[in-house]
């Protein structure tokens, strides 16, 4: 049981540094907080790893999202990035990784 204790405070350690600055929502950093409560706190910093890497291709996603639209609209404005979808793609391929069988 503290071995989940300590991946949930870890995991939301680590996200409230970017959402005190503004850079993630506060669902995100409870999501990834959880995470960290079923990893544990050996797993987590991995899961992190991961997330980074699918957010990276995520937001490669979007910038070529964004370009379009502004071709189509020189208007469009800004456009928000849904990070759970990097957080749970972290998660799914670290359990891959680690060949959980769930």
């Amino acid at each position: 049981m503290i071995y989940g204790v300590e991946g949930f405070l870890l995991g939301l350690g680590l996200m409230l540094v970017p959402y005190v600055f503004k850079m993630m929502g506060a669902g995100d950093v409870k999501l990834f907080a959880v995470m960290g409560l079923f990893f544990g706190s050996s797993h987590i910093i991995m899961v992190g790893l991961h997330m980074m890497l699918w957010g990276g291709v995520l937001a490669l996603y979007y910038v070529v999202k964004m370009k379009r639209m502004k071709r189509l609209d020189p208007n469009y404005k800004k456009m928000t990035i849904p990070y759970a979808l990097a957080i749970t793609a972290g998660s799914f391929s670290t359990m891959y990784l680690l060949d959980w069988n769930i």
